[in-house]
C-alpha cells in the first residue's frame, strides 16, 4: 500500500516526545543569559530536523524494519514522565521564589499530567484498565488546568484593558 497506517502510532509517539522534550527545554532556558539564546536556537532547530526526519521515516519508509514498538513506547512513556518531572519541579521552584497564586495551578496542572503518563505507563505494561481509565482521567484534569489558567490569563488581561463583551 501507498500509506501504512500502522505506521501513525511511531508519529504519534514521536511527537509526543518532542513536545514533552520542548515543554522542558522552553523551561531549561527561561531564565537564560544572552549567550544561551544562541544555545537554544541551535537546540530548537537540531529538534526540529530530527523530528521532522523520523516523522518522514515512518511515513515514507513503512518498509524499514522498526523495532519493538511496545519496548520503545515504553521508553518514551518513561521519558515524557521524566521531562513531566523536571517541568512540574522548575515551575514550582518558581513559584516559590515568587509566589503568586494565580501561579500556582500551572504546576498543579503538570503534576496531574505526570500522574496521568505515570498511570498509562503502568497500563502499557500490566494491561489493567483501571491505570487506562485513571491516566485518562489525570490527563483530562491537567487539561481542564490549564484551560481555566488560559481563561483566566484571559479574562484578566482584556478586563486590564477594559475591553467589554
Amino acid at each position: 500500500p501507498l500509506f501504512n497506517f500502522t505506521n501513525m502510532r511511531w508519529v504519534q509517539l514521536f511527537a509526543r516526545a518532542f513536545g514533552f522534550l520542548l515543554l522542558a527545554i522552553t523551561y531549561f532556558f527561561s531564565n537564560s543569559t544572552r549567550k544561551a539564546r544562541l544555545l537554544w536556537g541551535i537546540v530548537i532547530v537540531t529538534l526540529l530536523v530530527v523530528i521532522t526526519a523520523l516523522i518522514l521515516l515512518a511515513i515514507v519508509s513503512p518498509q524499514i524494519p522498526w523495532p519493538n514498538y511496545v519496548q520503545t513506547q515504553t521508553s518514551v512513556r518513561v521519558f515524557d514522565l521524566v521531562c513531566l518531572s523536571y517541568i512540574s519541579l522548575h515551575a514550582l521552584r518558581s513559584h516559590i521564589k515568587q509566589p503568586n497564586p494565580a501561579t500556582l495551578t500551572v504546576p498543579f496542572g503538570f503534576i496531574l499530567l505526570a500522574m496521568g503518563q505515570y498511570s498509562v505507563l503502568v497500563w502499557s505494561i500490566d494491561g489493567g484498565l483501571f491505570s487506562f481509565y485513571a491516566g485518562q482521567a489525570f490527563r483530562l484534569a491537567g487539561l481542564g488546568v490549564f484551560l481555566w489558567v488560559a481563561f483566566g490569563s484571559f479574562t484578566n488581561r482584556r478586563h486590564k484593558k477594559g475591553i467589554e463583551t
